[in-house]
Protein backbone atom coordinates (compact mmCIF):
# COMPACT_ATOMS: atom_id res chain seq x y z
CA UNK A 1 0.00 0.00 0.00
CA UNK A 2 1.35 3.43 -0.96
CA UNK A 3 1.82 6.19 1.56
CA UNK A 4 -0.75 8.98 1.25
CA UNK A 5 0.34 11.93 -0.83
CA UNK A 6 0.86 15.33 0.75
CA UNK A 7 -1.20 17.82 -1.27
CA UNK A 8 0.69 21.00 -2.02
CA UNK A 9 -1.29 24.26 -1.95
CA UNK A 10 -2.11 26.49 -4.91
CA UNK A 11 0.90 28.73 -4.19
CA UNK A 12 4.42 27.41 -3.68
CA UNK A 13 6.58 30.52 -3.46
CA UNK A 14 9.30 32.11 -1.40
CA UNK A 15 6.63 33.22 1.07
CA UNK A 16 5.31 29.68 1.61
CA UNK A 17 8.57 27.73 1.31
CA UNK A 18 9.52 27.63 5.01
CA UNK A 19 6.20 26.28 6.22
CA UNK A 20 5.95 23.82 3.33
CA UNK A 21 9.48 22.52 3.93
CA UNK A 22 8.52 21.79 7.53
CA UNK A 23 5.29 20.13 6.38
CA UNK A 24 7.28 17.90 4.02
CA UNK A 25 9.58 16.84 6.87
CA UNK A 26 6.60 16.04 9.11
CA UNK A 27 4.87 14.12 6.32
CA UNK A 28 8.00 12.08 5.68
CA UNK A 29 8.34 11.27 9.38
CA UNK A 30 4.69 10.25 9.71
CA UNK A 31 4.40 8.07 6.62
CA UNK A 32 6.45 4.98 5.75
CA UNK A 33 7.53 4.26 2.22
CA UNK A 34 7.95 6.77 -0.55
CA UNK A 35 7.51 10.47 0.05
CA UNK A 36 4.60 11.35 -2.22
CA UNK A 37 3.79 14.98 -3.08
CA UNK A 38 0.69 15.89 -5.08
CA UNK A 39 1.21 19.15 -6.96
CA UNK A 40 -2.01 19.03 -8.96
CA UNK A 41 -3.40 22.12 -7.18
CA UNK A 42 -0.26 24.24 -7.67
CA UNK A 43 -1.07 27.24 -9.84
CA UNK A 44 1.41 29.90 -8.66
CA UNK A 45 5.06 29.08 -8.10
CA UNK A 46 8.57 30.43 -8.33
CA UNK A 47 12.05 28.95 -7.99
CA UNK A 48 11.19 28.04 -4.40
CA UNK A 49 8.95 25.29 -5.75
CA UNK A 50 11.93 23.73 -7.52
CA UNK A 51 13.94 24.03 -4.29
CA UNK A 52 11.13 22.32 -2.37
CA UNK A 53 11.11 19.37 -4.78
CA UNK A 54 14.89 19.05 -4.59
CA UNK A 55 14.78 19.19 -0.79
CA UNK A 56 12.07 16.53 -0.74
CA UNK A 57 14.28 14.26 -2.84
CA UNK A 58 17.25 14.90 -0.58
CA UNK A 59 15.27 14.18 2.59
CA UNK A 60 13.73 11.01 1.21
CA UNK A 61 16.99 9.69 -0.23
CA UNK A 62 18.74 10.49 3.07
CA UNK A 63 16.43 7.95 4.69
CA UNK A 64 16.89 5.38 1.95
CA UNK A 65 13.45 6.17 0.52
CA UNK A 66 12.20 7.57 -2.76
CA UNK A 67 10.24 10.68 -3.62
CA UNK A 68 7.26 10.71 -5.98
CA UNK A 69 5.79 13.86 -7.47
CA UNK A 70 2.28 13.72 -8.89
CA UNK A 71 0.56 16.28 -11.10
CA UNK A 72 3.45 18.71 -11.55
CA UNK A 73 2.43 21.70 -13.66
CA UNK A 74 4.16 21.93 -17.03
CA UNK A 75 5.54 25.36 -16.15
CA UNK A 76 7.20 23.99 -13.04
CA UNK A 77 8.84 21.25 -15.10
CA UNK A 78 10.02 23.91 -17.55
CA UNK A 79 11.45 25.98 -14.69
CA UNK A 80 13.36 22.95 -13.40
CA UNK A 81 14.74 22.42 -16.92
CA UNK A 82 15.75 26.10 -17.12
CA UNK A 83 17.79 25.66 -13.93
CA UNK A 84 19.26 22.41 -15.25
CA UNK A 85 17.88 20.25 -12.43
CA UNK A 86 15.14 18.43 -14.31
CA UNK A 87 17.37 15.36 -14.52
CA UNK A 88 17.59 15.26 -10.73
CA UNK A 89 13.81 15.23 -10.49
CA UNK A 90 13.04 12.97 -13.45
CA UNK A 91 12.98 9.70 -11.54
CA UNK A 92 10.42 11.11 -9.08
CA UNK A 93 7.86 12.46 -11.56
CA UNK A 94 4.67 10.49 -12.04
CA UNK A 95 1.73 11.52 -14.18
CA UNK A 96 -0.92 9.95 -11.94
Amino acid sequence: MSAPAMRLPAAVTFDTFGALAQDVQRHLAANPGSLRLDASRVRRFDSSAVALLLQACRLAHGQGRTAEFLGLPRGLLELAALYGVDGLLASAIFEG
